[in-house]
């Protein structure tokens, strides 16, 4: 795949800062609050993406997602700071397992690698679209990322696919080549990883069977 670099592996990334301070983390009981749709609550949320300013979106079981919007000296559990609701139909049943943010879309996938979007305006979190699948398979996706002009998105397969754009239904993403691929039982997430010279980078973990 030309233009973009991968690194595979089990991978843990950390930073060290000079002045030590104490990461916290608030429990926002999501039950409680009145703005989500009924049953929202109830499913378990897999993953969360973050817009750069404002923005969270998490997705989950039952094609189900929240959003939260926060701003500096308000509330975090202001009802009018959350939405939420089912990804399209939530007939389908399917668990939404990854969400990353790029080019002003977050789009999300999961089971059957089936991919969704939706523009990145609060007021707007509602208006889901359907982008077909990935891959010309029904295994799950349990990583999607982004990184300067390109997605990329890693299956339980497994196999790698990438895009420059967010495809029309009928689209599968082109594949990706990886020099080991004879043990590699199957990709379980990607994150985007920085350059490689001028190419976008991507960091992919993955399960091996070494016999």
């Amino acid at each position: 795949m030309k233009g973009i670099k991968f690194v595979l592996g089990v991978l843990v990334i950390g930073a060290v800062s000079s002045a030590p301070a104490q990461l916290l983390f608030t429990n926002l009981t999501l039950s409680s609050n009145s703005n989500l749709v009924s049953g929202a609550a109830n499913n378990n949320l897999n993953a969360v993406a973050y817009n750069g300013t404002s923005n969270f979106l998490a997705v989950g079981a039952n094609q189900v997602f929240v959003c939260g919007n926060f701003n500096s000296n308000q509330t975090w559990f202001a009802g009018s700071n959350w939405s939420s609701g089912h990804v399209l139909s939530a007939t389908n049943g399917l668990s939404l397992d990854a969400v990353t943010l790029g080019n002003n879309l977050f789009v999300a996938t999961g089971d059957k690698n089936a991919v969704f979007s939706v523009t990145n305006i609060f007021v707007q979190i509602s208006g889901w679209t359907s982008n077909g699948n990935m891959f010309n398979n029904t295994a799950v996706s349990p990583g999607i990322a982004y990184n300067t002009g390109t997605y990329v998105g890693v299956s339980t397969a497994p196999v790698i696919g990438w895009t420059n754009a967010i495809l029309s239904k009928t689209a599968f993403w082109p594949l990706a080549t990886w020099q080991g691929q004879d043990v590699i039982e199957s990709f379980r997430g990607v994150t985007a990883y920085g350059t490689y010279g001028a190419n976008a980078a991507f960091a992919a973990v993955v399960f091996m069977v070494i016999s």
